[in-house]
């Protein structure tokens, strides 16, 4: 059997999607309570919470301020008659104080390696002398935990990252020509990996302190059939969908090349869970779909397969270029951004419709995150450049103003190939990812 006929026969015969209930779109802090009270149904209303010292691997100035208020958010899911303490205690002390209290929830926070974590134990308060007497400090009947990447509601009790003069790490790449880069935690184990999309091949990267690691590839051929007309210059996408704590599901991967005549979505070992004849493109923390047309995408967004969530967006136009990503104010609201191209214009438009048009000429590279935790998003573009000596990264920062404020460039005199923007992994800048000709950059 040929390649091209194992790819139809696999096609023909995938799987169905899995369910691909995004991540809803909470800050960290309103995720990580709203799973813990999840988890803590059993706690009587009038509990009485109290929390640990914050363990964090980065300067926290306001650790007080950030357990006092975690203390009083999850006495407030259990009900009008918790009370909570609003200082760092001991256990020990926090069993004394919740007496009469008929239950302890007792927080353990910590940040760290870019996560906001809580844990919970819910421990019984004796009653009475002879309860005391016997069991004077039972243990925990129940435990909760969750964690949720730091985003810039969490930063802002945490010393500032500076948005200063980058850091650039190279590495080879596993093979030239990379069209798409996604960043996220596709495997789970607490680091970001990069999906890497090639006209050939798709391969996972690890990334540890800026260097690229080769995990694994799979190639198009066993995933999907060539396209039957292929665009000259193409056009790729990779969006790394979290897991998400509340269905259980796992991270995937959803991957889209013109080259191809369908889309795929795979698993952490880039085993196919699906496919779909649209372009998958990252929308927040999610995939949309949509069709491409007269060599654009076009302005309307849908969901992939009828097992994701509805949506409804629109990109306002068509654009040969995207980025996307949920941004979090200091607030705690989370909103979808996204940047593309209107001729060689940056437009940024979010969720809402809301959006705003700039005179700025940028190329076909886009990203979209927050780079300093500060609640702005960043942006960054490659150069409207016909040359791919003069092209360079610019990474800018949308101001509450609506303007653009640069913050700073990186010259790339092969070429801008693809851009990602990683989520948190670390006390620091998070990473921005550049495919180059035949390297890839992480830039800190």
């Amino acid at each position: 059997m040929t390649a091209s006929a194992a790819a139809q026969e696999e096609n023909a015969a995938a799987p169905p999607c899995a369910p691909a209930a995004p991540v809803a779109a909470r800050s960290a802090i309103e995720s990580t309570i709203a799973l813990l009270a999840a988890a803590l149904r059993p706690a009587p209303g009038s509990s009485f919470v109290a929390t640990a010292e914050l363990d964090s691997d980065a300067p926290a100035p306001r650790a007080r301020q950030l357990v006092w208020q975690l203390a009083e958010l999850v006495a407030g899911k259990l009900g009008p008659q918790a009370r909570y303490h609003g200082q760092a205690l001991g256990l020990a002390a926090a069993r004394r104080l919740a007496r009469p209290a008929p239950a302890l929830v007792f927080l353990r926070p910590r940040i760290a390696r870019g996560r906001l974590s809580l844990a919970a134990d819910l421990y019984p308060v004796p009653r009475g002398i002879w309860q005391r007497a016997a069991a004077p400090e039972p243990g925990p009947t129940e435990h909760g935990y969750a964690e949720a990447a730091l985003d810039a509601e969490v930063r802002g009790f945490l010393e500032p990252i500076p948005l200063g003069e980058p850091v650039v790490a190279r590495s080879p790449v596993p093979e030239a020509g990379v069209l798409a880069l996604g960043c996220g935690d596709l495997d789970a184990d607490g680091a970001p990996e990069l999906v890497a999309v090639g006209r050939q091949r798709i391969a996972v990267l690890g990334l540890r302190a800026g260097e690229v690691l080769p995990r694994r590839a799979a190639l198009w051929s066993e995933l999907a059939h060539v396209a039957p007309a292929p665009l000259r210059q193409p056009i790729g996408f990779a969006t790394v969908v979290p897991e998400d704590p509340w269905s259980g599901r796992h991270a995937y991967a959803d991957v889209s090349l013109t080259d191809r005549a369908r889309s795929v979505r795979l698993d952490a070992s880039l085993r196919p869970l699906g496919g779909f004849e649209a372009m998958a493109v990252p929308f927040g923390q999610r995939s949309a779909c949509t069709p491409v047309r007269s060599l654009l995408l076009q302005d309307g967004l849908s969901p992939c397969t009828p097992a994701d969530p509805p949506l409804a967006a629109t990109l306002g136009r068509p654009t040969d270029a995207l980025g996307s990503a949920l941004v979090v104010a200091t607030s705690g609201r989370a909103e979808v951004a996204c940047a593309l191209r209107d001729g060689a214009r940056l437009v940024v438009r979010w969720a809402d419709g809301r959006e705003r048009t700039f005179a700025e000429r940028v190329g076909a590279q886009l990203a979209v995150g927050d780079l300093d935790q500060d609640g702005l998003p960043e942006l960054a573009t490659s150069l409207d450049v016909l040359d791919p000596s003069k092209d360079a990264v610019v990474v800018r920062s949308l101001l509450p103003s609506g303007e653009l404020q640069e913050r700073y460039r990186v010259s790339v005199p092969t070429g801008v190939g693809a851009l990602a923007i990683c989520p948190p992994d670390g006390p620091g800048r998070p990473a921005l990812a550049v495919a180059t000709a035949a390297q890839i950059w992480v830039i800190r």
